[in-house]
């Protein structure tokens, strides 16, 4: 049971998060779609010899597997800490994910031969807040499914 936990948290937290990441960018007239830049990094790398276009279902792969390892850390974090999944952990562990998320995109975009024009300081903290969403969202699953 608690492969479905992690599964269906990752899934649920991901897409939470990234349509708060799609609106945002709508709103900000911004891209901040991250299996959209995932596609992007991927197409632009000079050793990757197919085109991946704007839509294609890698980044969401990409994404949602990073989704479901992020929603394991917060499930072990549960266990080792003997804790229920409440709201503030939720939170409290979608803001650490997002701060490592936000590591993890820099050094992406750093060492990218070739990246996506952001505007950093916008995308980061809409990454930080997307997150956010993505840990309640795990909360929420779990709070269906714990047993």
């Amino acid at each position: 049971m608690e492969i479905v936990n992690i599964l269906v948290g990752g899934l649920v937290g991901t897409t939470l998060m990234t349509i708060f990441s799609y609106v945002c960018g709508q709103i900000f007239s911004k891209e901040f779609g991250e299996p959209k830049l995932l596609n992007k990094l991927l197409d632009r790398l000079p050793s990757w010899d197919h085109n991946v276009e704007d839509r294609s279902p890698i980044g969401w792969i990409l994404h949602i597997t990073i989704g479901i390892v992020f929603a394991w850390i917060i499930h072990s974090y549960l266990i080792w800490m003997h804790q229920p999944p409440v709201w503030l952990m939720g939170v409290t562990m979608g803001f650490v994910l997002g701060i490592i998320g936000v590591m993890g995109w820099a050094i992406l975009l750093n060492f990218h031969p070739s990246p996506p024009k952001l505007q950093l300081p916008e995308f980061y903290i809409q990454l930080i807040v997307a997150h956010i969403i993505f840990g309640m969202g795990v909360i929420l699953v779990y709070k269906f499914l714990w047993e």
